[in-house]
């Protein structure tokens, strides 16, 4: 396993993580790294079919891995045994040998230690450019000297060319950071550049000026573009350097609202400061905050490149919440300025901006509860005015109340008294009227008893079967009492009701007698 390899992907791991502001096995876990380093992957395809990467964490973080595989190919880090195709004592053995010169080496192995070596001479070139060449994106120029024509060759991968806002052409003068490398196929000395600077403030101010141009034409420095600030903000992401005294400024003028701050620490000084800054405000795109804070101290047009730096600037444009920049300088307006939705001077005006709404907030709350207190300290002396007059108004009419009542107590015995004398007198007529009542009814009753005793005795008198009884007997034909023999004929069937059940006949034979042989004498003659 190529230790140099894996210790670079940790350290950018852990980088990485603590600028998301994670744990790093949520950035990439170690045996993911290992299985990277392992097979050495160096393309896109090869970086999904390790476990722990899929598609999302591809398009995150896999340009980046990528630039590291291949940058170490030629870019060893730091002289030690880790560093080294061997390990354990054969590594110490030939870095003893490295220093004291007895040891043979294979060229690869010399190279590795020359290019491990090389990798600690970090530095800072200024030269002219003498030649450009674009290769899959990325460019391989050459530098020369102005006094004597010495020349370097030069290679800038196209992630970090994107970042640098330099369009190299020949002729031009530049400062380039990076170091020196062997490459191994040919042995050719060449430098890896990470950053790329204009020279002279002349050269700066040009670049500033055509840059600010293009900008302006894509209408990004418009007002109608910015996104308002929040009127009571409370969420605040902050971008600064720790070490600067620009989150110092910051915090101590950012007054007591209960403002919420995610801070994330960023490089701010020059244009080595562009892929720090970028990365930080990529963190916050999807972060639960009102605002955006970048701020940093003053300084030199130099120290301020990467807040003139079209990446970043653009970075900026697409942020979906509000963004204030305070970069602490008046002379120059960085384009960073221009595209903020607000810019302040200085890191202290930021926080001043964002309590502003607060303090006015707290100032009227202050003036409208002086005013409250000063309306019920008002409103409370006319009520006790009123109070008082109401009070002797109310004992005024209390009086009158209880001598009205007194009046009206005595009326009202009077007149339950007569009341009383009322009821009294109607109570002995209606016991009188009861008694009399009671007495025609019993009257009647026994008159109507008599009556029916008498009815009772009619009926039980002209009771047919009380004749029955006697030995009568009740002939009927066709359903009717027969009266007389005329009204029956001879062979007809007759029906004889007794008093103990009914006897059906047939008659045989009629005898009418006259009814002159039964009357009395008397009226026997007024008949003749």
């Amino acid at each position: 396993m190529d230790a140099k390899k894996l210790r670079q992907l940790r350290e950018w791991r852990d980088r990485q993580a603590r600028q998301e502001g994670v744990e790093i096995f949520r950035v990439l876990g170690n045996q993911t790294l290992e299985e990277i380093v392992v097979n050495d992957v160096k393309t896109e395809k090869g970086l999904l079919e390790v476990k722990g990467i899929k598609e999302k964490k591809l398009a995150k973080y896999g340009r980046e891995i990528l630039e590291i595989m291949s940058r170490l190919e030629t870019a060893p880090l730091r002289l030690s045994k880790d560093d080294l195709p061997l390990t354990g004592s054969a590594a110490d053995q030939i870095i003893a040998a490295a220093r004291t010169g007895e040891k043979i080496f294979s060229v690869s192995v010399f190279l590795d230690l020359v290019n491990t070596g090389l990798r600690t001479f970090e530095v800072k070139i200024k030269g002219e450019v003498s030649s450009v060449d674009e290769r899959n994106g990325n460019y391989y120029f050459g530098l020369k000297d102005k006094e004597d024509g010495s020349t370097i060759s030069c290679l800038i991968w196209k992630s970090n060319y994107r970042l640098t806002g330099v369009e190299l052409k020949e002729g031009m003068e530049i400062v380039v950071h990076g170091w020196p490398n062997v490459y191994k196929p040919s042995g050719r000395l060449s430098f890896h550049v990470d950053t790329i600077e204009m020279v002279g403030e002349g050269a700066l101010k040009q670049q500033y000026e055509e840059l600010k141009k293009k900008l302006e034409a894509e209408g990004l420095f418009a007002p109608e573009r910015k996104k308002p600030i929040p009127l009571f903000p409370t969420k605040i992401g902050l971008i600064t350097s720790r070490q600067g005294e620009a989150i110092f400024d910051f915090r101590t003028n950012l007054g007591q609202f209960g403002f919420q701050i995610k801070f994330l620490d960023s490089r701010v000084e020059g244009v080595q400061a562009v892929p720090s800054l970028i990365k930080a405000v990529r963190y916050f795109k999807d972060k639960d905050i009102d605002v955006l804070v970048l701020v940093r101290g003053g300084g030199s047009l130099e120290s301020l490149l990467s807040f003139n730096n079209e990446a970043l600037v653009r970075e900026i444009v697409n942020f979906p919440k509000p963004v204030v920049a305070g970069i602490g300088h008046d002379q120059d307006v960085s384009l960073l300025d221009l595209v903020a939705d607000r810019s302040c001077s200085t890191p202290t005006g930021v926080a001043k901006l964002l309590s502003y709404s607060w303090e006015q907030a707290l100032a009227k709350i202050n003036l409208y509860a002086k005013d409250i207190f000063g309306r019920y300290r008002k409103e409370l002396f006319d009520q006790k005015y009123s109070l008082q007059t109401f009070s002797l108004r109310l004992k005024k009419n209390f009086s009158l109340i209880f001598e009205n009542f007194r009046a009206l107590d005595y009326r009202l015995k009077q007149y339950f008294s007569s009341i009383g004398a009322q009821i009294k007198s109607y109570s002995t007529s209606l016991s009188n009227l009861a008694e009399s009542i009671t007495l025609h009814f019993e009257k009647n009753l026994r008159m109507v008893l008599d009556y029916l005793k008498l009815a009772d005795a009619s009926i039980t008198t002209n009771n047919p079967e009380r004749q029955l009884r006697l030995g009568y007997s009740l002939v009927s034909a066709g359903g009717k009492i027969l009266k007389s023999v005329a009204g029956i004929g001879k062979g007809e069937e007759i029906e004889v009701r007794l008093q103990d059940g009914k006897i059906y006949s047939e008659v045989r034979s009629i005898e009418k007698k006259h009814l002159s042989r039964y009357l009395p004498a008397g009226r026997q003659g007024n008949r003749g």
